[in-house]
């Protein structure tokens, strides 16, 4: 019960913010509050519960060394977001971060994949649609958390 309502808030925060990155192309930060301190209260209690199973109070310490991966990924990310080395948005990172805490790292790092291979797969798309119908697309920007959800649908259904 407790994996379902896990998966459900992430479900249903990624249709959320996907609709107002495709709307608005960015995202409002009042969304990201959210979901992280809904993912905080729903974390914490799975942390402390495997503590006390275990009855050791080095899993906390073992989580925490699990998001010094992210952290670093997503502090890169930051640093070429903002020199425009990567051409993603600072939401975009953000969502990527909230990835790492619902799934492994693998895990995480293969849903980034596929979002990437998507958005690669309809900019191709774009492109030739430009060339054949020598219409220039207008809007040179693609909302990116859109592609985060057949890859999130895919682990869910792996984990579940």
């Amino acid at each position: 019960m407790y994996k379902y309502m896990k998966y459900l808030i992430l479900i249903s925060f990624t249709i959320i913010m996907s609709l107002e990155d495709i709307k608005y192309k960015k995202i409002k930060l009042k969304f990201f509050y959210l979901l992280y301190l809904i993912t905080l209260i729903s974390l914490l209690p799975e942390v402390f519960y495997l503590s006390a199973i275990d009855n050791q109070y080095f899993i906390i310490i073992d989580n925490i060394k699990n998001l010094i991966i992210p952290f670093l990924i997503c502090f890169i990310c930051f640093i070429g977001c903002i020199k425009k080395y990567i051409p993603i948005g600072e939401g975009d990172i953000l969502f990527i971060f909230i990835l790492f805490l619902y799934f492994k790292t693998h895990e995480a790092l293969l849903i980034i994949a596929s979002s990437l291979f998507f958005i690669f797969i309809i900019s191709v798309f774009i492109i030739f649609k430009n060339l054949l119908t020598s219409n220039k697309f207008k809007n040179k920007t693609l909302p990116f958390i859109p592609a985060f959800i057949p890859g999130i649908i895919y682990f869910i259904g792996v984990n579940i």
